[in-house]
C-alpha cells in the first residue's frame, strides 16, 4: 500500500503523527504524515491499493508518535483472565481474530472480562427486548457518547439482526433530538425557579415521530439517553410513556442495563484516546 502526502499548508512549526485510516475487511493503518501548527490540512494519494480507506482519526504531537494511553494486548501477549475472555470471545462471536475494541480493553483483563460478559448479554442477546431494539439503543448511546469507532462496530452486527444503515442513522438522530430536549427539561428542573416552567419549550422535535422506527423503540432510546443525561422530568414521563404502551417493567430495566454497559465501554474506549 502506497500512501503518499501531496500537498500541506499553512506552514509552520513541524510536528510528526499519524493518520488512521480503515477499510472494511481489513486492518486499521496509521500512516505518519506531518502536521503544521497554524492551521493544517492534508491531501493524501495512493497507489490504487488503497481505494475504499478512509480517514477515522489521527494522533499527533511535538517531537514524535502520541500512542493511545493503553496499548492494544495481541492476542499471543494475552494471558490468564484476558486469555480466558479472548476465547470466549471467539466462541461468542464465531471470529478467530479478537476485534480491535476488546484489544484495548485487554489491558485491563478484569474490566475486559466483566464488559464482554454485560455486552454479550445485554446488548447482543435478546431477552425481554429483541436483538434489533437492543442494537439501535447501544447505536444511540455510541453517538452520544461520541464514539465513531464503536458505531462502526456495533455497525457489523446490524444485517444479521435486520437492522439497515439508514435505520442506525435515525436512532443516532432520535438521541441527539432527546439530548435537546433533556438540555432544556433538566435545566427547568434545577433552575430553582417555577418561572421557565410557564414558558414554551420553543424546540422542533418531529424527529421522534418522522422516522421509520416504530414509536415504543423511539421511546426506549429517549428513555435510556434521558437517564445518561440525568434528566429527572424526562426519565420519569419516558417510563410513563413506555409503561402506557405496555411495556413491562424488566423490559425498561433491560434497556438500561443495554445503554448502561455501552456507556462504559465507550467512556473506557475514549479516555484511552481511541473513541
Amino acid at each position: 500500500m502506497d500512501f503518499q502526502v501531496r500537498e500541506s499548508f499553512e506552514s509552520g512549526e513541524p510536528l510528526r503523527g499519524e493518520m488512521r485510516l480503515e477499510k472494511p475487511g481489513f486492518e486499521p493503518v496509521w500512516l505518519e504524515i506531518p502536521r503544521f501548527l497554524s492551521g493544517w490540512g492534508l491531501i493524501c494519494e495512493n497507489s490504487g491499493a488503497a481505494t475504499g480507506w478512509r480517514v477515522v482519526g489521527d494522533n499527533f504531537c511535538e517531537g514524535g508518535r502520541v500512542m493511545a494511553f493503553v496499548e492494544p494486548v495481541s492476542a499471543e501477549c494475552a494471558e490468564d483472565k484476558a486469555a480466558q475472555a479472548y476465547e470466549r470471545i471467539r466462541e461468542v462471536l464465531g471470529v478467530t481474530e479478537i476485534p480491535e475494541i476488546f484489544r484495548y480493553f485487554a489491558a485491563v483483563p478484569a474490566f475486559l472480562h466483566d464488559f464482554f460478559m454485560n455486552f454479550r448479554k445485554f446488548v447482543l442477546s435478546a431477552g425481554k427486548l429483541d436483538e434489533k431494539r437492543k442494537l439501535l439503543i447501544a447505536a444511540a448511546v455510541a453517538g452520544q457518547g461520541g464514539s465513531s469507532r464503536w458505531l462502526d462496530y456495533l455497525a457489523t452486527f446490524a444485517e444479521a439482526r435486520g437492522v439497515s444503515r439508514g435505520e442506525l442513522a435515525e436512532a443516532l438522530a432520535v438521541g441527539a433530538a432527546n439530548s435537546m430536549y433533556n438540555v432544556l427539561f433538566k435545566f427547568r428542573d434545577i433552575s430553582g425557579t417555577d418561572v421557565f416552567n410557564g414558558m414554551g419549550v420553543g424546540l422542533r422535535a418531529h424527529t421522534f415521530h418522522g422516522t421509520s422506527l416504530d414509536e415504543t423503540t423511539v421511546e426506549l432510546i429517549n428513555l435510556s439517553l434521558s437517564d445518561i443525561n440525568s434528566c429527572k422530568p424526562c426519565t420519569s414521563a419516558h417510563v410513563a410513556k413506555v409503561r402506557q404502551m405496555g411495556i413491562s417493567d424488566e423490559a425498561i430495566y433491560e434497556a438500561i442495563q443495554c445503554a448502561a454497559t455501552m456507556l462504559g465501554g465507550v467512556q473506557f474506549l475514549r479516555s484511552v484516546g481511541m473513541g
